[in-house]
This record gives structure tokens, C-alpha cells and sequence, in this order.
């Protein structure tokens, strides 16, 4: 089995895998970046960028073009009983051409960045497995997994893992994801919202109630929203429409409706980190 060698190998091609390897690409340094998968994430995931990334990817020549889909949150308008509105708050006061919180599916994130790889020589190597690999004082030697079964030999200086909360770097180096889990538990749609009043494109809305309450964010698209519905510990709701409907009508204004979902889910948060980040 012959050996490949590179600069950099990046195993992980979400968002922050790739802003690295087109990082890196700019500046003239060879690296190959991997992702087990078939291509972009399917789901719209994390969808919230903040001010500092959006300078950062500026920098990098990407924020143009990030900025194009997706919607623009200035202001956060929070609702009470019978969807009467008790609270208005505006974001505002940040120093920097970005004042705002971005909104924009990570599936889109993703897709961005990698057209921009793509500018800059780069590509994302789809289908390839990051199996193991040992290091020495001069670099890394890994074992790569290709869709059909062939194996790839990699000689590279550095290894960086992108590879998320499963990380199979972190795993191979025996690192602890040192934290702890929340306990309130989320159930999550990305869905369409029917209100019967008019909402502004970059406002987000709460509504709350007796046991109850409902984030609204938007997404580009009419009327599109990531609705997120907290739940207390013990609390095993599932992520169905029904659902979601249920309780938005409980709390929300009368006449409500959710439907056209097009992605549902129900997660714990975790507030963890590595404790090093370079082995």
C-alpha cells in the first residue's frame, strides 16, 4: 500500500472542517479534508452565526456569499397569554458590520463553504473513513477508508479532528469530552408557522405559558421557523407534529397553526470541551 503525504489532514467536513481547510488553502498549505459522509448535511442543524464568526469568514472572503440565503435577527418579541405581547427587545450596541444574528441552515453553511473550498483548489473528499493512526515527533501516519473497502496509507504533519461530538480523533487519543449534560431536555422542528398577525423577517419570537414555552427563529422562506419548545426533566415528549401543535396552542395566539415540517428532533445540550486541544 503506497503512502500519500500532505500538510494537513482534516478529518471532518461540517462547517468548522471546512473553514480550516479553506483557511489553509489560502494560505498556500497542502491538506486534504475527509467526511464519512455522502455529502453536505441533509438537516438544517445549527442555524445561528454570530457577529465574530461572520468577521472571521469576512476575512477569508466568504461572507458575501454566506450572507445571500438567509435571514438577518434584529429583534426578539416575547408573548404572554392569548399571544399578547409583554416584552420587546432589539438587538443592538455590537460594534461591528455584523449587529445582528445570522440565520442560515448549517446544510447551507456547508454547501457555501465548500463552493468556496472548491475556488481555492480544495475539495472535500466524500466517503472516506479515518480508521486509526499513530503519530511521531515529525507527524502522523493514518489509515484512511474508501467506500468500497480499499484502504489509502496518509503520511501527514499535523491531524486535526472536525470530526464532532464522536470524534474519532478525540476518541484515538483517549481525550475526555470533559462537562456535563443539562437537564432540560429540547424538542426541536423546522417548520412553517402560520400566525395570526404579522411577524417581521428578522424577528424572532417567545411565547410562554402555564408549563410551557416556544422559541420561534426564523428561516429563509415564508413563514418558515426552527421552533424550539424546552422540557422540563422527566419530561419524554416526542418530536411530532402533533406535538408541537399541542403545545403551540396552549401557548401561542388562537388560530395557530404548524405544519410542512421538514426536519424534527429531540436532543439534550451538553456543556462540554476538551481539556487540550493539541496532543
Amino acid at each position: 500500500m503506497s503512502t500519500t503525504e500532505v500538510d494537513v489532514l482534516i478529518a471532518g467536513a461540517g462547517p468548522t472542517g471546512l473553514a480550516l481547510a479553506h483557511e489553509l488553502r489560502r494560505h498556500g498549505v497542502r491538506c486534504r479534508v475527509i467526511d464519512q459522509g455522502e455529502g453536505p448535511s441533509i438537516w438544517s442543524k445549527a442555524q445561528a452565526i454570530h457577529a465574530r464568526t461572520l468577521e472571521l469568514l469576512e476575512r477569508a472572503g466568504v461572507a458575501e456569499e454566506l450572507l445571500r440565503e438567509g435571514k438577518r435577527i434584529r429583534q426578539v418579541n416575547i408573548h404572554g397569554a392569548a399571544g399578547r405581547r409583554v416584552a420587546h427587545m432589539e438587538i443592538e450596541g455590537l460594534d461591528t458590520a455584523y449587529p445582528y444574528i445570522y440565520s442560515l441552515p448549517q446544510r447551507d453553511t456547508e454547501i457555501v463553504l465548500a463552493r468556496c473550498l472548491e475556488r481555492v483548489g480544495g475539495v472535500v473528499e466524500r466517503q472516506l473513513r479515518l480508521a486509526r493512526f499513530t503519530q511521531d515527533d515529525h507527524g502522523v501516519d493514518a489509515t484512511l477508508i474508501h467506500a468500497d473497502g480499499r484502504e489509502e496509507a496518509v503520511r501527514a504533519a499535523w491531524l486535526v479532528g472536525c470530526d464532532g461530538a464522536h470524534s474519532t480523533v478525540r476518541h484515538a487519543l483517549g481525550l475526555p469530552f470533559e462537562g456535563s449534560s443539562y437537564e432540560v431536555r429540547i424538542i426541536q422542528a423546522d417548520v412553517q408557522v402560520d400566525l395570526p398577525f404579522p411577524v417581521e423577517d428578522d424577528e424572532a419570537v417567545v411565547f410562554f405559558g402555564e408549563g410551557a414555552l416556544v422559541g420561534l427563529l426564523p428561516l429563509p422562506g415564508p413563514h418558515r421557523y426552527r421552533m424550539l419548545v424546552p422540557r422540563p426533566p422527566g419530561d419524554e415528549t416526542d418530536a411530532t407534529l402533533e406535538n408541537f401543535q399541542r403545545i403551540f396552542a396552549a401557548v401561542g395566539p388562537p388560530g395557530a397553526i404548524v405544519h410542512d415540517p421538514a426536519w424534527m428532533i429531540a436532543f439534550r445540550l451538553h456543556c462540554r470541551m476538551v481539556g487540550r486541544y493539541r496532543v
